[in-house]
């Protein structure tokens, strides 16, 4: 979720301004440590400025006592410069809020500083339920310090929102995010930034719900602010723009989605590199649209042309190139090339079964599409073992219901009843 960077720079300034009043003699040796320790971790040299932070907490610690403010303040200096350490971090952080809420207060705005890295730590190490209770206990503090539409209390609800869609929690995510984006548009502006990249999220909350047709407006208005406001290569431009050429793919609206991934895919090509699996996966996307307006031969075209390109960048038995030569086995079996589409799923199935494991669903489609291939064939008998293979893997990865599972148990169920005849 794309949200502002830590207050690395602001808060430090802050608790350097606070710690100017060290009892080790005011302007003096601690402050200057402490100085140094700052400015290394500004200018990235983390273990250097790790050091110098230590030893300034420990310092304080011998001198003040280890509850002092000034000692807590240098610990939460430590905190942040551990950030990318999570097995670090978090403990510290853990250990630090308690004691800054005893000598500080829980409203204290270095408290809430520390609360809210917690945060931070917690979502990092996947940990969302936890960030989650962190976030609903850390807003009322924020909201009697800082304001309900200060800039840490939004940031902490677009946490939560976020936090909330992570765990799947959709309505309660909806609802935050409901609350949550007139109060960003009054505050933070209707066409900041911000502001559009949390439309964004709450739009992929909308499809998640199976909402495709609001999901689909929301990115549709997104898509139609003018350039000024987002650029025609920015990252939100195209997230949004792919989401919804992949959500019109889903409802079989491929001529608009063929229209809109040609629109995309320059600016892709030129932000993410024309060889990235990113934009590769985007380029199979293009295919099944061209496909499913009946143009196969331009399919195949494109997806024979995609499979070499994969093989060479990212290598033949790679997961993409896998799943695009799964493609072209099932696009040629649309066309009757059932004999070719058989060789192909032969080929790719070894591969699928090493490099995804015989319980993936990219090999249980590939052992299902082979079925279909022979049994195009009239070869019912050597059909129905890999249909077999099929129904008992999605079975156990799906459930009985599941809609793939129920297709391929008609498909067991044909051959089976075809079997008994012959």
């Amino acid at each position: 979720m794309k949200l502002r960077p830590s207050l690395a720079t602001s808060a430090l300034v802050l608790l350097t301004a606070l710690c100017s009043c060290s009892t080790s003699g005011g302007p003096g040796a601690d402050e200057k440590a402490y100085d140094t320790a700052q400015d290394l971790y500004l200018a990235k040299k983390l273990p250097q400025a790790e050091k110098a932070a230590r030893a300034v907490a420990a310092a304080r610690a011998k001198a003040l006592g280890a509850r002092h403010a000034d000692t807590l303040r240098a610990q939460l200096l430590l905190a942040e410069i551990l950030q990318s350490e999570k097995k670090k971090c978090e403990p510290l952080l853990r250990e630090l809020l308690p004691l800054m809420r005893q000598t500080l207060g829980a409203e204290d705005e270095e408290t809430l500083i520390c609360h809210r890295e917690l945060i931070e730590a917690l979502i990092s190490s996947g940990q969302h339920a936890e960030a989650a209770r962190e976030c609903r206990r850390l807003l009322p503090l924020q909201t009697m310090a800082l304001g309900a539409e200060s800039w840490d209390a939004l940031f902490t609800r677009r946490r939560l929102a976020s936090c909330l869609y992570t765990l799947k929690q959709l309505p309660e995510a909806e609802a935050e995010y409901r609350r949550l984006l007139p109060v960003m548009s009054k505050v933070d502006g209707a066409e900041s930034e911000s502001t559009l990249w949390e439309r964004h999220f709450y739009a992929n909350v909308l499809q998640k719900r199976g909402r495709l047709s609001e999901a689909d407006k929301e990115r549709r208005l997104l898509l139609a602010l003018p350039e000024r406001v987002l650029g025609a290569e920015s990252e939100l431009r195209l997230e949004s723009g792919i989401a919804l050429a992949e959500s019109l793919l889903e409802q079989n609206q491929h001529a608009e989605a063929e229209a809109l991934m040609r629109h995309l895919l320059p600016a892709l090509s030129k932000a993410d590199g024309r060889h990235s699996p990113f934009t590769l996966a985007f380029r199979l996307e293009l295919s099944q649209a061209v496909a499913g307006q009946g143009r196969y031969a331009e399919a195949e075209e494109q997806l024979r042309s995609l499979i070499s390109t994969e093989a060479r960048a990212l290598g033949p038995a790679h997961p993409y190139t896998l799943t695009a030569r799964c493609s072209l086995a099932r696009l040629l079996n649309m066309q009757g090339r059932h004999t070719e589409a058989e060789k192909e799923y032969r080929e790719v199935l070894p591969l699928c079964e090493r490099v995804h494991g015989a319980a993936h669903a990219k090999t249980l489609r590939a052992f299902q599409g082979l079925a279909v291939a022979l049994a195009d064939q009239k070869k019912y008998s050597e059909a129905l073992p890999y249909a077999r293979n099929a129904l008992a893997g999605w079975t156990k990865l799906q459930g009985r219901d599941h809609p793939e599972t129920r297709a391929c148990q008609r498909l067991v169920d044909q051959l089976s009843a075809v079997n008994r005849k012959a």
